[in-house]
């Protein structure tokens, strides 16, 4: 049985290390893919890029037993496109663990990881959509997903309270019904307290955290009568997700 003192080593080792390759990947990595793709093609590939970096981090973090995880549906999920994909997020790393399956994904995040020096590079020279209150952001949106692209929200805004309260805001349903978008429901659950929102990343828990994804129904808005009231149709597929949320990891 690994011990705390242990996990705890692991985890500063392991996280300083995952810091250290993403400003290498800033640095080197995608400088160098620059010379040899333009334009959208560069961009998937950086994302594929970071989507393989991430399956090498969960690997090694299960080999080490640092780490564990299992998801459910992988194969449904891989099939979306242009699909607006819907998670909750109970741990800093739900990202990592998303986009490792999903090689090419988009994701809507916070302007201030533009600031952090770990992971500004790998929104930036992904593209990542930047959540802002500007009107031109459903206009983008339309774009991504038109262009076939999946785009990964937590409609949390935020990681989950650690009593596990889950308030999710409108924009995602708002975002479906406005643009006649399907939604794709994922849950992420953790069987420890580990990198929530009272913790910081060098807090370990007594045992090795083991993450589960579930992906769950695809919700069409057209069947909550989105093409004749987008209002009151976000209002219904919001009070589904949080139901489907809260039956799944309550």
């Amino acid at each position: 049985m690994i011990t705390r003192s242990r996990l705890f080593l692991i985890n500063v080792l392991y996280f300083s290390l995952f810091a250290t390759f993403a400003v290498i990947m800033r640095l080197c990595c995608f400088p160098c893919m620059r010379c040899f793709w333009h334009g959208n093609e560069l961009t998937f590939r950086i994302r594929r890029l970071i989507s393989a970096s991430f399956r090498l981090f969960w690997f090694i973090a299960k080999k080490l037993r640092f780490l564990d995880h299992e998801i459910h549906g992988k194969k449904d999920l891989q099939k979306d496109r242009g699909m607006i994909i819907v998670a909750n997020h109970p741990t800093y790393i739900d990202y990592v663990l998303l986009a490792s399956y999903l090689p090419e994904v988009n994701c809507l995040v916070k302007e201030e990881l533009l600031h952090k020096p770990t992971l500004s590079g790998i929104v930036k020279n992904a593209r990542y959509l930047i959540n802002t209150d500007g009107s031109s952001l459903l206009k983008e949106c339309e774009e991504i997903l038109k262009r076939g692209e999946n785009l990964l929200i937590f409609p949390e805004g935020t990681r989950t309270p650690h009593d596990g309260t889950i308030k999710l805001k409108k924009g995602f349903a708002s975002l479906s019904a406005h643009l006649l978008c399907p939604l794709h429901v994922v849950t992420i659950s953790c069987s420890e307290h580990f990198l929530d929102k009272s913790m910081k990343w060098y807090d370990v828990p007594p045992r090795i955290p083991k993450f589960k994804v579930t992906v769950h129904k695809i919700i069409d808005p057209l069947d909550y009568g989105a093409k004749e009231n987008p209002q009151k149709a976000a209002l219904k597929i919001r009070q589904e997700v949080v139901a489907i949320f809260k039956r799944t990891l309550n």
